[in-house]
């Protein structure tokens, strides 16, 4: 099985037949209707023979099924998908790989994206298939509600969908009805009738020869199957049934009674069934280990539980060997409630602690754990815990390490040093990267212990420590310090933890020296280092440096080796990094197609990656997009990205996103809703950017556009501050932009002259290293600006930015400037000169000599001319 998840495979064996089984023909009729239509119900209380129903019709036909029984865990979308997915695979060869890939994600996929794969697969299957999804009731989430409602707006005609529930599914059982889509079996059906009441006491050798006799059995148990085999199991005889039956009516209490009668009748083997009744299930090995630990007297584990069996008492197989069983739940309850009076606290804790070491030295970690948890051991459950953790990480098994984590109470985990640091680990894999510095600050002081008594742990520690140095603090003298003790100290098995700590250790020094003095360290550590997980994460941070340095063809170069030891090492989370790398080199240098090919093949591998990086590769996908104006494929990968925003409940991506959407309307010409937009978003923190997407500039770029004073003002002081941040980190991918909003500003400014020579800058830098896509990002009226002032100066450059240019008819000869556009937008809304100098704050003289300027390179020769010849060149948006 690919999946992350933990697969239980005793959830797809089937209830046995028992030796009293009743052909019921009339409801395997009901059965085979079903088959030609997409969904069947079988709901009723507990007891009635739902599933041995079913299992019984599956005998008789000759058609792949999948049998699911449902538990309360398997109510959690991925969890139910994973199993789901593992059955079909099972049936159908090469099924759902592309579901494993998405369970395997180091963080949570979203909800809507692996429903909708999913469906998408299961439409597809042309073999004949049922599938059972037995306890449905155990199923509280949405999302799994979902997943089948998606489905069934088109249910693939070769699958018959059997619903097995105690209530009624949520489903929209009605508009199925409305379509004759749906067969339901109800509790009037499944209610024996006399007939089939006759056949059921001959199977158990009692004879009823009176009418009587039968409705007093059918008016005490209804028809209630479990009932019947609950009463009958307790006759030895024909007239010990009918002193039952004068007992009255059904009742709980009854049912109670008379599995007290039959422990009692059978004192050998009561002492070990309210025993097990405390485990979810069992076998006899487990069973030998536990009554020997408790001292308990007993028969043979095989011979008790095979008694069991032979006399049907509500033992449920969970696997084709008939090795491991679990009671059945209607009758477990009723054992626990006994457990509960026979025997005090703390004899229970000592079952589930007897069966947690069985676990343990069994390899059965995650049960151990739990039964663990459930003896108040907590201490001996972390340290088992810790045991795998690092293997969970190293080979990035995020879902079930998170799993494991929840299994531990509130007030444990948020003591506990190890655990607080693996919620840690999670926090960052599931992309809320400031939740998991606030969760650092709040154990400091626990984790300052730490030094004493654990330095392996105290190193894992600062491999995190180092993130938020470096994010937050920007102390880079301190963050290489805690870097090089993480380094020093971090045991050769903490791989991911090394690997992080490379990661900062090739930023700080990229700061404190130079980025190829910075690569050179790194490259030499990737020489000494023998792990290829670390050298994944070595690679990646090279890849970081030359993408802050510019150098496009370098990084390139790093992509491809990330690329070659990822797939040499199977290592997809490393692979993902490659392909998005990749890709924002090919759209730094204006290679479009390429680029998009590249973060295309990123997405497939996307929920392999943290989520910060699977985040900016989603939005550098977007800005690929609208540059393409590929808008069908950008409103898709849209959704996604709120989607995946919404799962990782961050506010730093929820505002970059929503700052990535101005920045399209932005350019789109819409500066009016563009600048409501980031006004309506709260502040982020401006960190050291060494990702695609700055959202600050986009922020500058909108407020400078502003005519408003303050926004103006609050424009030039963002600028101030990214570039002395960007200054300070010695990060040369963002000049070019930051450098075309100095001459945004400046044309603001009614400086021409000063914009010019900016835009001079950018291209004489575009032009050494290649990169174009600033160029791209910018406003209508500034992408014209550059133009009209490379056309004569940099003919080369110029013929390469034409390539882009969504101009359907360019302006020849002089381009109207940045100020005049302005005026020109101006004019449209009858503005007399006086009204468009206070707008943009001119004198009214510098309007009329921007009309005129206007008037003449439009080649018209007053206002309404202007407006109409602006219109038809598109430069009135």
């Amino acid at each position: 099985m690919g999946s992350s998840h933990s697969i239980n495979r005793s959830k797809f064996f089937r209830p046995v037949k028992g030796l009293d089984l009743v052909d019921r023909k009339r409801l395997s009729h009901k059965l085979d209707q079903g088959s030609s239509l997409p969904l069947t119900v079988i709901s009723t209380p507990a007891g009635y023979g739902k599933s041995t129903l079913v299992a019984s019709w599956l005998d008789q036909i000759d058609i792949p099924n999948v049998w699911i029984s449902l538990e309360e865990s398997d109510s959690d979308l991925n969890i139910f998908i994973a199993h789901l997915n593992w059955g079909i695979q099972s049936k159908i060869e090469g099924f759902g790989t592309e579901i494993d890939q998405l369970l395997k994600s180091p963080q949570p996929t979203a909800p809507d994206v692996l429903i909708n794969k999913f469906v998408d697969l299961t439409s597809r299957i042309e073999k004949d298939l049922i599938i059972i999804l037995d306890d449905y009731h155990q199923i509280i989430d949405k999302a799994v509600h979902e997943l089948l409602l998606t489905y069934l707006k088109f249910p693939n005609h070769h699958i018959q969908l059997i619903v097995i529930s105690r209530s009624d599914p949520p489903l929209s059982l009605n508009n199925f009805r409305l379509k004759g889509w749906v067969v339901e079996i109800r509790t009037r059906d499944l209610r024996f009738n006399r007939k089939e009441l006759k056949l059921f006491l001959r199977a158990k050798n009692l004879l009823i020869e009176t009418e009587w006799g039968l409705s007093k059995i059918l008016k005490l148990t209804e028809g209630w199957a479990a009932g019947l085999r609950l009463l009958v199991s307790n006759a030895n005889s024909m007239d010990e049934l009918l002193e039952y039956l004068d007992q009255g009516e059904k009742s709980e209490s009854l049912y109670m009674a008379l599995i007290v009668n039959y422990l009692e009748k059978n004192r050998s083997i009561a002492a070990c069934v309210i025993r097990m009744s405390v485990l979810e299930e069992f076998n006899h090995q487990l069973s030998d280990h536990i009554l020997d630990s408790l001292g308990v007297d007993r028969p043979d584990c095989r011979s008790w539980i095979q008694q069991l069996v032979n006399e049907n008492f509500f033992l449920v197989p969970l696997d084709e060997n008939k090795y491991a069983y679990r009671f059945h739940h209607l009758i477990n309850n009723y054992l626990v409630s006994i457990l509960k009076n026979e025997l005090d606290q703390k004899e229970i804790l000592k079952i589930h602690h007897a069966a947690a070491q069985w676990y343990q030295d069994h390899c059965k970690y995650t049960l151990a754990v739990k039964h663990y948890i459930k003896a108040e051991d907590h201490e001996e459950a972390i340290h088992l815990f810790e045991t795998f953790r690092l293997d969970h990480l190293e080979n990035t098994r995020w879902i079930e390490l998170e799993q494991l984590y929840r299994l531990f109470p509130k007030s444990v985990a948020e003591s506990y040093p190890i655990l607080l640091l693996t919620k840690c680990w999670l926090l960052i894999y599931q992309g809320n990267v400031f939740e998991m510095f606030s969760l650092l600050q709040k154990f400091r002081d626990v984790l300052e212990r730490l030094n004493e008594t654990s330095r392996e742990l105290y190193a894992e520690v600062k491999s995190l420590e180092a993130y938020e140095v470096y994010i937050v603090s920007k102390d880079y003298d301190r963050c290489l310090e805690v870097c090089e003790y993480a380094i020093e100290f971090l045991p050769a098995s903490h791989t991911y933890a090394l690997g992080y700590a490379w990661i900062f250790l090739g930023g700080s020094l990229q700061v404190l020296k130079n980025t190829f003095q910075a690569v050179k360290e790194v490259r030499q550590g990737i020489e000494s280092t023998l792990n290829t997980n670390v050298n994944c994460h070595q690679w990646l941070v090279i890849c970081y440096l030359y993408w802050i340095e510019g150098g496009d063809d370098q990084l390139r170069s790093s992509a491809e080796s990330l690329e070659k030891i990822a797939l040499s090492s199977n290592n997809l989370e490393a692979l993902a990094n490659a392909y998005y790398f990749l890709g924002i080199a090919a759209f730094s240098q204006g290679e479009l197609d390429r680029s998009l090919g590249y973060l295309s093949t990123f997405r497939q591998y996307r929920y392999q990656s943290i989520g910060p990086i699977h985040f900016m590769s989603m939005v550098a996908l977007s800005h690929c997009l609208e540059t393409m104006n590929d808008l069908d494929h950008l409103t898709r990968v849209e959704k996604e990205l709120a989607t995946l925003v919404q799962t990782q409940n961050d506010e730093y991506f929820s505002v970059t996103l929503n700052l990535s959407k101005a920045d399209n309307e932005f350019r789109n010409g819409d500066a009016k809703a563009a600048l409501h937009m980031v006004k309506t978003l709260a502040t982020i923190p401006l960190v050291p950017a060494s990702n695609f997407y700055l959202p600050q500039i986009t922020l500058a770029k909108i407020l400078i556009s502003s005519s408003l004073k303050e926004d103006l003002e609050a424009g030039k002081q963002l600028i101030a501050e990214m570039e002395d941040l960007l200054s300070e980190t010695k990060n040369k991918r963002f000049t070019i932009p930051l450098t075309l909003l100095r001459a945004q500003l400046a044309l603001k400014e009614d400086i021409p002259t000063l914009a010019g020579n900016l835009v001079n800058d950018c291209i004489h830098l575009s032009k050494a290293t290649g990169i174009i896509q600033p160029f791209l990002q910018i406003d209508k009226e500034l992408f014209r600006f550059v133009q009209s002032k490379s056309r004569r100066s940099h003919p080369d450059f110029y013929a390469r930015l034409q390539n882009y240019s969504s101009l359907d008819e360019a302006v020849t000869l002089d381009d109207p400037s940045y100020r005049e556009l302005e005026v020109l937008k101006l004019l449209t809304e009858q503005l007399s000169n006086k009204q468009i100098a206070e707008v943009l704050f001119i004198s009214e003289k510098t309007v009329k000599r921007h009309c005129a300027n206007l008037f003449k390179k439009l080649g018209v020769k007053n206002r309404r001319e202007a407006v109409n010849r602006g219109r038809n060149l598109k430069l009135i948006i």
